[in-house]
């Protein structure tokens, strides 16, 4: 309940609040063409849940290097639950530090290193 709660701010935050209830209350029948409406607004409330879903994990995976790594100085980029780690850290440890606390995050499909080890 807590990720649709937040995935609906999402959506009203990006403005397309009044989009989700009007596609759900789209009656009709097949003969009056609103079924390919209803298709095409499924198919954008998905792309928009896929975009809301990751911008949680975005901001999940920066609160949680913020509170582990205080220092951190790391870019965070999420497409499809894939999150990409970028920037620059002081250790090879900073470095595994990084990688395992945004592996740690719910939703994380994968975490691909960007990271470089400054010398």
């Amino acid at each position: 309940m807590k990720l649709r709660k937040a995935t609906l701010q999402a959506l009203a935050t990006l403005g397309v609040a009044a989009f989700v209830p009007m596609a759900w209350s789209a009656g009709g029948n097949a003969s009056d063409g609103t079924d390919k409406f209803k298709s095409e607004s499924m198919q954008q409330r998905e792309q928009m849940s896929t975009y809301a879903d990751d911008t949680w994990i975005t901001t999940k995976v920066k609160a949680a290097l913020v509170k582990e790594m205080k220092s951190a100085n790391v870019s965070v980029e999420t497409y499809h639950g894939q999150v990409l780690l970028s920037g620059f850290v002081d250790k090879e440890s900073d470095r595994s530090k990084a990688m395992q606390v945004a592996s740690s995050v719910q939703g994380v499909v994968r975490v691909k290193d960007g990271l470089v080890v400054k010398q």
